[in-house]
């Protein structure tokens, strides 16, 4: 039993040395913070009247033909306009949270740097496809996986979690998440108040923070909508509302960042938006923070969501 003992021992010492050999000679260095040499492809801005970077638009292609889709992390369900699917795509029935609904298989894909067998997209028939955006990618695409946007250098890139590089994952400030009904939640305190169910939407670019009426209050010290300090009008399913604004009366932090006074809007006409449409939710978390960083959506077991900011 002692010599079996002693000959464990040593083929244990001979694995953790050979582990540590191959750690030292195999495992490439952490690199600079960058998403050269991924596979990325580039995504572009939409602009409208009252923002050069009202949305996103990403290029996909499916079954041999490119498409421009909005990118929307808000959306928990990617989806093709119009009424008849292309040629090649499978009509078919799924259940989800115990309703039954037409969705089609879409072969082939290639997004982001990523090649896929086949993607499930939602038809939204009352929507024309006429326009350039023929779609929408949604979070669905991405679950499982991590997803990197580079706002400064307009890239999107999309990867199994074990390519995600040495460089990228040191240098983030992570902060854990929670993937709940088709939603990325995070954890954001503002204005010293605590926010627990955040959702993060690449769909509403121009906001930083958008909450229900009662917390923009709470945030931004303002009592009526009619004080605040911005108003602009949004399309809201079909109809156009007011979103108003105002810088919150602290600091907004992410991780361990700080963003000083954060403008925040709410949607008075829908006070209670969030909280009674989306699964209890405070508020979502837009682009507009970010403008100037890399975002990383660690979709896996353990969801983070991480910010590369620039240096001071």
């Amino acid at each position: 039993m002692r010599l079996m003992a002693v000959l464990l021992w040593t083929l244990l010492r001979v694995f953790a040395l050979s582990g540590e050999a191959l750690r030292a000679q195999d495992v490439p260095p952490i690199t600079a913070a960058s998403t050269d040499g991924l596979a990325c492809s580039r995504f572009e801005w939409i602009a409208d009247e009252r923002s050069p970077k009202a949305a996103i638009k990403v290029p996909i292609t499916i079954n041999g033909s490119q498409y421009w889709y909005q990118m929307d992390t808000g959306s928990n369900l990617s989806v093709a306009y119009g009424a008849k699917p292309p040629a090649g795509w499978t009509p078919t029935t799924r259940t989800y949270m115990q309703k039954s609904f037409h969705v089609l298989r879409a072969p082939k894909v290639q997004f982001a740097g990523m090649s896929m067998s086949s993607v499930m997209m939602y038809p939204m028939t009352d929507m024309p496809d006429t326009g350039s955006l023929k779609g929408t990618v949604g979070l669905d695409m991405m679950v499982g996986r991590v997803f990197v946007i580079d706002f400064p250098k307009q890239r999107v890139c999309l990867m199994e979690r074990a390519d995600l590089s040495a460089g990228l994952d040191s240098v983030a400030d992570w902060t854990t998440a929670d993937l709940r009904n088709g939603k990325l939640y995070l954890r954001v305190k503002v204005s010293g108040k605590q926010l627990d169910k955040v959702f993060y939407d690449s769909g509403s670019s121009q906001d930083i923070l958008e909450t229900d009426l009662d917390i923009w209050q709470q945030l931004t010290g303002k009592t009526a909508s009619k004080d605040a300090t911005t108003h602009r009008p949004v399309q809201r399913w079909g109809k156009t509302l007011e979103l108003v604004g105002a810088p919150a009366t602290g600091d907004m932090i992410l991780g361990d960042k700080h963003y000083p006074h954060p403008d925040i809007t709410a949607c008075p006409s829908i006070p209670r938006d969030f909280q009674e449409h989306y699964d209890g939710a405070q508020g979502l978390l837009g682009n507009a923070a970010f403008f100037n960083s890399i975002v990383i959506l660690d979709l896996g077991a353990f969801p983070r969501f991480g910010v590369i900011a620039p240096q001071p």
